[in-house]
């Protein structure tokens, strides 16, 4: 049996009509995270963030970060810092999480045991005699 032109070109239009159709449910089932839910805000709020960054950059103000297994050691470089740790997780916006600064003794240890595996983001935002400082550390856990 032979198949005419004319069916020929409604079964390539029914295929493309679903093909279509499935890649549009597909777009729709996506999600998609923003890196923050306020970037407006913070992008204001660029210049101030620019500053401690430049802040950090020096070598005898730099952050220090250590991974062994399921610890990671933040280690601070002088004065005794407040502020706060966020942990990013950039495929799943619902794991991020924020840890306020505890250095006693110019390091902070934190158990990695219960994160997700996979790649994370330590941005520190932390001030230190009156200085601000800003910078991320990018880490796997696996």
């Amino acid at each position: 049996m032979k198949i005419g032109w004319g069916w020929r070109i409604v079964i390539l239009y029914i295929g493309f009509v679903g093909g279509m159709s499935y890649l549009a449910y597909r777009c729709t089932a996506e999600r998609i995270d923003l890196v923050t839910d306020n970037y407006y805000e913070k992008d204001l709020q660029y210049d101030v963030r620019y500053e401690k960054e430049v802040n950090a950059k020096s070598p005898e103000k730099n952050l220090k970060v250590t991974q062994d297994g399921n610890l990671l050691e933040i280690s601070f470089p002088s004065g005794s810092p407040t502020g706060t740790l966020h942990f990013y997780k950039p495929n799943d916006a619902s794991l991020d999480f924020n840890v306020d600064i505890d250095s006693d003794h110019g390091s902070q240890v934190i158990n990695t045991s219960q994160f997700a595996r996979g790649w994370w983001t330590l941005k520190a935002d932390w001030t230190a005699d009156d200085t601000g400082y800003y910078t991320e550390h990018r880490f796997r856990l696996q």
